[in-house]
């Protein structure tokens, strides 16, 4: 699961180089690679493998100190149907919700 959170990760950093990647998966969230120095200062969290995780249920803490110190960041929650890819968004911090059907689908579509 972590190498298509970290795919998913690289996709949407390629576009989104300015934000910080915060990507949801069960009750966690997960950063990755240049982003996980970020919210090592921060935050303090542990670096383990070039990702930091860290629970749902501190998210809106991770926010507030984000917009405090003027970051920009993209949350993807995804909702996944196994084999259907029913749903899947972005919420893109101060834009529109995109759709991004087409990084899963390509990348499930391989396997």
């Amino acid at each position: 699961m972590v190498n298509i959170m970290l795919d998913i990760y690289i996709r949407l950093k390629s576009d989104n180089k300015e934000f910080i990647i915060l990507i949801n998966n069960g009750k966690f969230y997960y950063v990755f690679n240049d982003d996980t120095y970020i919210i090592y200062y921060l935050f303090n969290y542990k670096i383990n493998n070039n990702m930091v995780k860290f629970p749902d249920n501190i998210l809106n803490k991770v926010i507030k100190e984000l917009k405090n110190k003027d970051i920009g960041y993209i949350i993807y929650n995804k909702d996944i149907i196994i084999n259907n890819c029913k749903c899947l968004l972005l919420k893109l911090e101060h834009r529109e919700l995109k759709n991004i059907y087409d990084i899963i689908y390509e990348y499930t579509s391989n396997l």
